[in-house]
């Protein structure tokens, strides 16, 4: 299961010039390589829990997504647990994988670093990817191990040679900000891209900051804000909100005052509630104080109904948990 938990957010980015880029590891472990469909009857719920019961692994495994996720039933952490144990307990490296997610977190059993660990080493052992990245997120954290930069960066190698893309965004950050390794703008770039081609969202959002500002890689704002608008239709609210710097700006786009603040209204929607990047919550604000001094009440009028258009084109990846 993905579960991610950012060290901090990212701030909105504008240009190269004073930038801060923002150490954020993803805690995680990846959705099960081929992964059965799941059942949504209680009638498949009971055929399930009898094949399970009597040994199915892989019955065990989609039980354990199924109450993980609430998907077909309610949400139990608890009976996640019971059912990737059993899997684990059989050897298979998901089980394992996500069992230890549930240990580290402390969802449906006690929060268990020790216990985290042992069950990501055995995926590990048998090349299970996101449980390699979860090992090195643990070596990066110092959760239960001593923190140790390198050892998390050999993990995160291990991750991405298995495809993983935490794994190689996490190796991003690393580059980015020297963490076990020396600093690298140019391989940053690449492990960021490389995780954004598999559909990671904040990879993707971390390519468009690169390529906009010429980061790593040879300026490019036209491919940045393409990037930015990968993550922004996952609902990553950095990306929202940096294209609407872009149109604002005249900056890979063309300069369009109605569409930045269609952009950034939503930006400053998805931001309304949060408590922990005031940076980027304000500064959308302010921007959008900016052009709305500048918009006439016909303009205003159609930049509210542009915002209204973006939202519902979005509205399923912001109101995505």
């Amino acid at each position: 299961m993905n579960r991610v938990r950012p060290k901090e957010s990212p701030s909105l980015e504008r240009d190269a010039s004073g930038r801060s880029w923002i150490f954020v590891i993803q805690a995680l472990v990846a959705l099960f390589l081929a992964r059965p469909a799941l059942g949504d009857t209680p009638q498949r719920l009971d055929e399930l829990k009898a094949k399970a019961a009597a040994g199915d692994m892989t019955a065990q495994l989609q039980l354990g997504v199924m109450f993980d996720q609430g998907v077909g039933t309610k949400r139990n952490y608890s009976e996640a647990a019971k059912w990737y144990r059993l899997a684990a307990d059989q050897g298979n490296p998901a089980g394992q994988n996500d069992l230890g997610s549930l240990y580290l977190f402390g969802q449906g059993v006690p929060k268990d670093f020790a216990k985290a660990l042992e069950y990501f080493r055995k995926a590990s052992a048998q090349g299970q990817g996101s449980a390699q990245c979860s090992l090195g997120l643990m070596y990066d954290k110092g959760w239960g191990v001593s923190r140790d930069p390198i050892e998390a960066n050999a993990w995160y190698e291990k991750g991405a040679d298995n495809g993983d893309p935490n794994a190689m965004y996490n190796l991003g950050l690393s580059y980015a900000h020297g963490s076990g390794v020396t600093a690298d703008e140019r391989t940053s770039f690449t492990w960021f891209e490389r995780a954004a081609k598999l559909g990671h969202m904040q990879a993707e959002q971390k390519a468009g900051y690169c390529l906009y500002n010429g980061v790593g890689v040879d300026k490019d704002p036209a491919s940045g804000i393409a990037w930015y608008r990968k993550a922004a239709r996952q609902g990553e609210v950095n990306s929202i909100a940096n294209i609407g710097v872009a149109y604002m700006d005249g900056n890979g786009v063309g300069k369009d005052l109605v569409e930045a603040f269609a952009w950034l209204d939503i930006a400053r929607f998805a931001t309304q509630r949060q408590q922990d990047n005031m940076n980027l919550k304000w500064g959308v604000r302010r921007y959008l104080d900016n052009i709305r001094n500048q918009l006439s009440p016909m303009q205003l009028a159609a930049a509210r109904a542009r915002s209204k258009q973006v939202y519902e084109e979005l509205r399923g990846a912001l109101a995505a948990p």
